[in-house]
């Protein structure tokens, strides 16, 4: 049995140092979701931080929870596609006006990196978002209830597929992973269950 465990062990580490050596854009949910969530990922992820920013503020939370930074500029790879399609999305189109079209504009560099023409990239992408903005603006302003939540993550995941569909999914995704993880970090504490599985069902539209 020990054997067993000591095998299952082994083999985790060897997927993690296997999906390292892979583009950010080109790891799978599961190995994102092992990595993000390994005691040993979170405790070099932690310290990485602490090293490199100030101190933060201690997560204050009721029951077990699971603690973790997660700085896009480090660990690319960790953030699902979805998130950092949300984030995408927030920034370029349900942000306040001004806000949103600084934002637009300074991902122009990224877009022609990609092979990209900013003004018809989005076009296409305002339309291929436009139900899940108009579903996240009427969603605004107050708490979501369960089923408000899962119609987002449906709509999401159908904007998403559709982007990739449009614009090449390696390229859209390599887009995500290059131009919008780097800059993002998160950094607090979660008390679902089985977070990875959280994720994981919100990656598959929450269907």
């Amino acid at each position: 049995m020990k054997r067993l465990a000591l095998l299952a062990i082994f083999a985790g580490v060897v997927s993690v140092f296997a999906a390292a050596s892979k583009a950010p854009w080109k790891w799978s949910d599961d190995e994102r979701l092992n990595a993000r969530f390994d005691p040993q990922s979170i405790a070099d992820r932690a310290a990485a931080y602490r090293a490199s920013q100030p101190p933060l503020g201690a997560a204050v939370v009721k029951g077990p929870a699971v603690v973790y930074v997660l700085d896009g500029g480090r660990n690319p790879e960790l953030f699902m596609p979805h998130e950092l399609f949300d984030a995408l999305v927030r920034g370029a189109f349900v942000a306040a006006p001004a806000q949103a079209e600084r934002y637009r504009q300074s991902l122009a560099p990224d877009l022609q990196r990609a092979a990209l023409t900013p003004k018809p990239f989005w076009s296409v992408f305002e339309e291929i978002t436009r139900p899940y903005v108009a579903l996240q603006q009427r969603s605004s302003g107050h708490g979501h209830g369960r089923s408000e939540d899962e119609a987002l993550c449906h709509v999401r995941f159908l904007a998403l597929q559709n982007a990739r569909q449009r614009f090449g999914a390696e390229r859209f995704d390599s887009l995500l992973y290059t131009a919008i993880a780097p800059f993002i970090v998160q950094s607090g504490a979660t008390t679902f269950p089985n977070p990875a599985e959280r994720l994981r069902r919100e990656a598959e539209g929450c269907q």
